[in-house]
């Protein structure tokens, strides 16, 4: 989806695994008046949008080449500087897209809830399922589901393990996480900021979900990010 603005810089938005272009709706709405183009983007394996060649969804390691074609397009498009917006698994394919392009426009990120390290995302799942008799599952049992599953979609933990590379990071970043998160652990992101202080604002959501940060203050969720973006293009 394309939102025509009168500025050359554009931010571009990229959902997470298994949510639709909807979910980038809230904060589009909230960047159109200050006139920015902007892309809300869908990539392989959504609905209605071809599938991988391998089947599967690959958590940012073909993914990247989506987002690589939405770029591509706004820069012919006029746009000079980019911003990207990365909700949860969106995040992944962003630094995926960015570790292989370091010198694209790109001046800004924003992430809510970035599922950059999946091998945190199923222990933080694990930890939270037991064996008859309430006993959480073994360690072992978790590293062999890892293993397979690495199997069955080609890929290997450190490819999809965007945190490792986090130190190259030269992109100021805003980040947002919510304390309650089930789904990946406020940890990736406490990493993210720890790793880059001078780069990265880590806003913690006390009691917010899995990107539902917004939710629990949408006009000051909103406003940051716009304060943001404003002092983030040269």
């Amino acid at each position: 989806w394309y939102i025509a603005g009168a500025r050359n810089q554009w931010v571009i938005h990229v959902h997470g695994k298994g949510a639709t272009l909807e979910e980038a709706i809230p904060a589009a709405e909230a960047l159109a008046p200050a006139g920015y183009n902007q892309l809300i983007i869908g990539y392989r394996n959504d609905s209605g949008q071809p599938t991988d060649p391998s089947g599967y969804y690959r958590y940012g390691v073909t993914e990247w080449m989506d987002l690589e074609a939405a770029i591509d397009w706004a820069v012919g498009e006029g746009a000079t500087e980019l911003a990207v917006f990365g909700y949860s698994t969106g995040a992944a394919i962003v630094l995926s897209y960015y570790y292989k392009n370091p010198d694209a426009p790109l001046r800004a990120f924003v992430f809510d809830s970035p599922n950059v390290d999946m091998g945190a995302t199923i222990d933080l799942a694990a930890s939270q399922e037991n064996l008859i008799g309430n006993v959480p599952l073994p360690f072992t049992i978790t590293e062999i589901a890892k293993t397979l599953t690495a199997l069955r979609i080609s890929v290997n933990w450190e490819s999809i393990d965007y945190l490792r590379r986090i130190d190259g990071l030269s992109v100021p970043t805003l980040v947002f996480h919510g304390t309650a998160d089930a789904t990946v652990p406020i940890e990736v992101s406490r990493a993210i900021a720890d790793a880059r202080p001078q780069l990265v604002e880590l806003i913690e959501v006390v009691d917010a979900d899995h990107v539902a940060s917004r939710d629990a203050n949408p006009a000051a969720y909103d406003q940051r990010i716009l304060a943001f973006l404003a002092a983030s293009w040269r």
